[in-house]
């Protein structure tokens, strides 16, 4: 299973759970949401392509998903791109920390190594 498989099952499931919860979705959950929207809808775009072979090529592939991305955000307004921004990178950072939360070369034990 890829990554991107495993992200749509779990917020699929995230979802289910919001809209099983009464309540307004914070303004956090309403941007995740938009944005999960935008990612399904270019996903759908472009699985023919891929289907055909389309991922052979891949500087083609990432100028496509970069139009296509820039074309459905350029509705966002500068405070979601921002509050995105923050977000996407928040989320990278947690990834390398989580790879190597020590912020070092050998990990936690610096006598074993391990």
């Amino acid at each position: 299973m890829t990554p991107e498989e495993k992200q749509r099952i779990v917020s699929a499931g995230i979802s289910k759970l919001r809209s099983a919860q009464p309540g307004k979705p914070s303004p956090y959950d309403e941007l995740i949401d938009k944005t999960q929207l935008v990612t399904s809808a270019l996903r759908e775009h472009i699985r023919p392509i891929l289907r055909a072979g389309g991922w052979r090529d891949k500087p083609a592939l990432r100028a496509l998903i970069s139009t296509l991305y820039l074309e459905a955000f350029s509705h966002f307004s500068k405070d979601e791109l921002l509050n995105l921004c923050t977000i996407l990178h928040m989320e990278l950072m947690m990834e390398t920390i989580e790879a190597n939360p020590y912020d070092n070369d050998v990990g936690p034990d610096a006598l074993s190594g391990k």
